[in-house]
């Protein structure tokens, strides 16, 4: 008997069902104890990826967020020129400013005729025909009436509405370059300059000299 418990600690012998899948109580308790660790083990990555992917998403959503917000305050700042409540000024054309002026050099004109047909009338005295016949002192006397008719009418008429007669009809009227009312000095000086001009044979009037000078513009209005 000693003899063949020596042979089978020597050999090791286990129990013939451990080899054919029997497995005693205990032993299944520990294989599903084992199999459960296993398993829990496998869901915490699970669980914490599934945490950092909510949190991902969740990050995007508030970065994305932010920025359509920041968009949509940027729309609502910036103003469509087409829905704008504000006028848009628009420079008078070359054609409408030429065309003012040939109507106001009319009027100052027809004025001074007014003015020698009345003197004539009354002193007896025919500036136009003594001018016409190169009177030098008519030709001086008429050269200051015409001047001064110029420069008042436009002083006046620019002014008080910023339009001279031409410019009213055609609908355009002189501002500064921020599109504000003249003021007495640029306006003094652009009638000055433009009067100049005018006896020149214009040739500052067509470079616009006097609006260079006094920086002022003619608008729409």
């Amino acid at each position: 008997m000693d003899n063949f418990e020596k042979f089978d600690e020597d050999f090791n012998f286990k129990p013939i069902t451990s080899g054919l899948g029997f497995k005693t109580a205990r032993e299944d308790t520990e294989v599903i104890k084992k199999v459960n660790r296993s398993i829990s083990l496998e869901a915490k990555p699970k669980e914490v990826k599934s945490f950092q992917h909510k949190d991902m998403m969740d990050s995007y959503s508030s970065e994305l967020k932010a920025f359509y917000e920041r968009e949509v305050n940027k729309s609502t700042h910036v103003k469509d020129p087409e829905f704008s409540d504000e006028p848009i000024i628009l420079n008078a054309t070359s054609d409408k400013r030429a065309v003012a002026f040939v109507l106001d050099m009319v009027i100052i004109f027809l004025m001074t005729y007014l003015f020698t047909l009345s003197f004539k009338l009354t002193a007896q005295i025919d500036l136009v025909e003594l001018a016409w016949s190169k009177d030098n002192l008519a030709i001086g006397v008429m050269s200051f009436l015409f001047s001064s008719f110029y420069f008042f009418y436009f002083l006046i008429l620019e002014k008080s509405t910023g339009k001279s007669c031409g410019k009213e009809i055609l609908s355009i009227q002189v501002v500064d370059l921020n599109n504000n009312t003249l003021s007495f000095k640029s306006l003094f000086l652009r009638t000055t300059i433009s009067l100049l001009g005018f006896l020149s044979l214009g040739v500052s009037n067509l470079m616009n000299l006097h609006g260079k000078i006094s920086s002022s513009k003619v608008i729409e209005s």
